[in-house]
């Protein structure tokens, strides 16, 4: 009998714990909902949430109340998606497709206002950057491209006495901007030809017509120069700078001998100093000394070779603008 009456207490005492257990989780939905709709409190509706039993956190009356929570705590995403798993088993209600729709517009118009902070920012910095490029003329790398004037620097044994010049090249900041690293090319486009030095290196006979037209040099240097200055709308550079020299002579003598002066190419080296005033204009000053001193002269009976200066001053302006590197 004792068996029998062991086995009839357990059974009445399941009977009694299962309608137990299930008022529990009514009661913790009940209680979350009454914490929402009766004092929005979004903390208490979870805690209630959180005690209803795993198997009954598949039904809608769980996925609802669960998503009203969320939408309580701002959290769109999270109410979003127990919204539509409520709808997945009840579609169709209208009220939760309104919420649905107006959860999903509030995240647009969130991430709209996030992507113009972005702008916003990005603004901000481009106009930083510009306020403090306005503060030192030189703090960024920058192109130049202008025309300016050569002089020879011997009169007696350079092949030309002046020069008009295209210049351009490019310049980057170094050391903190400090110093700049500039790369130079000047294309030359050489006048006043020294006819007594052509004739001279041709031995042409007394009488002899014609001499020299207009020549050519293209000189490609690097150069790197110290900023003395570097105020808000003037800055100074001076430094060094090598490179080489295509010295190309253009002769048009009236000798019916054979002689020719060969084209010269030579490395070059000198000193340099830019002003720069205000955001676009930079003068240049280039003191360019070549490696070679001679030129060969060839004819029918020898080559020879006669002395040769092709050193020049240069001066003029260039536009100064920003890099997009």
């Amino acid at each position: 009998m004792s068996n029998i009456l062991k086995n009839a207490f357990w059974a009445i005492a399941l009977l009694l714990a299962h309608p137990v257990l299930a008022q529990t989780d009514a009661d913790n939905l009940a209680n979350a909902r009454s914490a929402l709709s009766l004092n929005h409190n979004c903390e208490d509706a979870i805690h209630y949430l959180n005690q209803v039993s795993p198997d009954n956190r598949q039904t809608a009356d769980y996925y609802l109340c669960m998503a009203r929570t969320q939408d309580c705590k701002n959290n769109n995403e999270q109410a979003i998606y127990y919204y539509n798993k409520y709808l997945g088993l009840k579609p169709g209600t209208d009220s939760v497709v309104k919420r649905v729709a107006e959860l999903k517009d509030m995240s647009n118009q969130k991430a709209r206002v996030n992507n113009e902070v972005v702008v916003a920012k990005n603004t901000y910095q481009t106009a930083s950057k510009n306020k403090k490029r306005r503060h030192y003329l030189l703090d960024d790398n920058f192109y130049t491209s202008g025309m300016g004037y050569g002089k020879g620097l011997s009169g007696a044994n350079s092949p030309y006495g002046s020069a008009f010049i295209l210049n351009g090249g490019s310049g980057f900041m170094l050391m903190h901007n400090k110093a700049v690293l500039d790369f130079n090319t000047s294309t030359c486009f050489l006048t006043s030809p020294n006819d007594a030095w052509v004739n001279n290196a041709l031995q042409a006979p007394a009488g002899t017509g014609g001499g020299m037209g207009t020549g050519f040099a293209e000189i490609i240097t690097l150069g790197f120069s110290p900023v003395l200055i570097n105020q808000k709308k003037l800055a100074l550079t001076a430094g060094v700078m090598a490179g080489v020299n295509i010295y190309l002579l253009n002769v048009n003598i009236d000798y019916t001998g054979s002689n020719s002066i060969d084209d010269k190419f030579s490395f070059c080296y000198g000193i340099k100093s830019n002003l720069y005033l205000g955001e676009h204009v930079m003068f240049f000053a280039h003191l360019i000394l070549n490696a070679a001193n001679t030129a060969n002269v060839t004819n029918d009976i020898a080559n020879y070779t006669v002395p040769a200066n092709y050193n020049m001053f240069q001066l003029g302006i260039s536009y100064k603008f920003d890099s997009w590197w």
